[in-house]
């Protein structure tokens, strides 16, 4: 589990995957060997993942931005659902961007506590 050069850098590397029961997502161990003192060991495997985590924010975007879009469609829609409340169509995407907008704020939320637990 790792690109390339992760994989050329640390070729014993191997992961196993927990079988994922009733949660959303199935807990990894990660087992490689980096030779030293533990801590060092730690360090050099959180060192490893940090490619990773920036490719995987660099996907996620820009979440503030994301909240905002997401917040004006769904005003868009409020207001258009205000002239015609029965309109299934407009309820329907109501329906969607409001989870979405819920979605996008936790994440930047999650974000948010994350930058405040580094600096």
């Amino acid at each position: 589990m790792g690109n390339s050069q992760f994989l050329t850098t640390y070729p014993r590397a191997n992961t196993f995957f927990f079988p994922q029961g009733i949660s959303d997502h199935s807990p990894t161990v990660w087992d490689t060997h980096i030779p030293g003192f533990p801590l060092f060991s730690v360090m050099q495997k959180i060192k490893a993942l940090k490619p990773c985590c920036r490719a995987f924010n660099r996907k996620q975007g820009n979440l503030t931005q994301k909240v905002a879009v997401l917040r004006k469609e769904v005003e868009n829609i409020q207001s258009a659902l205000d002239v015609d409340p029965y309109n299934r169509d407009l309820r329907e995407q109501e329906a969607i961007f409001s989870g979405a907008f819920r979605e996008a704020v936790l994440d930047e939320e999650r974000l948010l506590k994350q930058k405040s637990k580094i600096h």
